[in-house]
């Protein structure tokens, strides 16, 4: 909404209130060619941004095109001790204080170093509002916008700091070390009825009390996958007393797992994903961007989503899932009217690709398994029993890279 089409605006409604019917059709027209011109302006501003490399501008420009709304949660806070806490603490800047903190008196030859308000004021206004709050949990934002009235308290405590060569306690108890451990997997191999092994290695991970660590039993999942013709039922897993829940699938990092090692349940979530921003795709289709710019709107929004842990599952899909998948590349080639690479070959370049760096490097747990034949041109391909090994990474990359 710029001012010349808030003006045409304005002139469109004068006209309907007059009552003329030719000034009123008149204004109409000009209004919608300011709204089409102004659209266009618009799109040209974010292809320049794009141009000159700003991707931070060029992704607003596409949200506000979008209409995009952040999923951010809207806390409403009816208390009114919040409102006064802060008129107190805002007011504490207007207030005359009796006395001030004096420095401690300078000598003949002095060379602590000494820090000027404008100095801090400088750096305080520096500060990116985007950036995360500390372990203070002072925003950045906060910070930038009361930098005024900041500057002279921390430039007195910032000198008498320096000026003793101590730190104020205050300011201690945030230098805090948090350690976590997050998707922590245990993967325990049972042979035959023989339990211990896997029983133990649980055991290891509930004594992480020990490194000053706390397991969240209800987060914690069991999954078993067993592919033996007499599968028998494991007794329940209960760690600290807590029983643990056994799941057929779970999400980890981003990828569900099935007990089954199929695919159609992740294929269904990250098809319903990438569906859901094919909308944003078709918005700015419909504002006539340039090809350019909606082909790295769906590398970056879609392809991204389609691609995720591509050379774990894709070799192990079935037919339908390729087909689901590959639907979703065929709308967007539609949409875009320009030809899009298959799953099938973003798959195929990037299991060569971390094929090539497994081989380079020879720390990598996986590195034994590529051998090159007596010719140095071939590797030796993995003998194996059954379809679900034979589809899986190794096997699937080694003939890749024979090929």
């Amino acid at each position: 909404m710029t001012t010349e089409v808030q003006s045409l605006l304005r002139a469109r409604n004068s006209a309907f209130k007059s009552g003329d019917r030719a000034q009123y059709s008149a204004a109409r027209a000009d209004l919608q060619r300011g709204i089409k011109a102004a659209k266009e302006a618009y799109k040209r501003k974010v292809e320049d941004h794009l141009t000159h490399n700003n991707p931070r501008l060029v992704w607003q420009g596409l949200q506000h095109i979008t209409n995009y709304k952040g999923s951010a949660p809207v806390t409403t806070i009816t208390d009114a001790s919040l409102a006064e806490e802060l008129n107190h603490f805002f007011a504490r800047f207007e207030a005359k204080r009796p006395h001030t903190v004096a420095l401690p008196p300078q000598t003949s030859i002095n060379h602590t170093l000494t820090l000027q308000e404008q100095q801090v004021r400088r750096e305080l206004k520096a500060v990116n509002p985007r950036k995360a709050a500390g372990p203070d949990g002072v925003l950045s934002k906060v910070l930038c916008a009361c930098a005024d009235q900041l500057a002279g308290v921390l430039t007195k405590i910032f000198n008498l700091s320096l000026s003793q060569a101590t730190i104020p306690s205050c300011l201690k108890p945030t230098n805090t070390i948090i350690k976590f451990a997050d998707d922590t997997t245990v993967v325990g191999l049972i042979i035959g009825e023989d339990k211990m092994a896997y029983r133990e290695e649980v055991q290891k991970l509930a004594e992480c009390s020990e490194h000053n660590l706390l397991l969240n039993t209800s987060k914690t999942k069991e999954m078993i996958i067993d592919f033996r013709r007499h599968r028998g039922d494991p007794a329940p897993l209960y760690i600290n007393g807590d029983y643990v829940q056994r799941v057929s699938s779970f999400k980890f990092l981003g990828t569900h797992i099935t007990e089954d090692l199929t695919w159609t349940v992740n294929t269904t979530v990250v098809v319903k994903k990438a569906r859901q921003r094919l909308h944003f795709l078709r918005v700015l289709r419909r504002n006539d961007l340039e090809e350019r710019l909606l082909v790295t709107f769906f590398c970056s929004t879609v392809e991204s989503v389609l691609s995720y842990y591509i050379t774990v599952w894709y070799a192990s899909c079935s037919e339908a899932d390729r087909k689901a998948l590959q639907r979703v590349i065929k709308t967007a080639q539609e949409i875009i009217s320009c030809p899009l690479p298959s799953l099938e070959d973003i798959a195929s370049s990037r299991s060569l690709s971390r094929a090539r760096k497994i081989v380079a490097d020879p720390s990598h747990p996986g590195w034994h398994l590529f051998n090159l034949l007596p010719s140095g041109r071939w590797y030796r391909c993995l003998k194996c029993r059954t379809n679900r090994f034979k589809n899986s990474f190794y096997p699937w990359a080694i003939r890749f890279l024979n090929s």
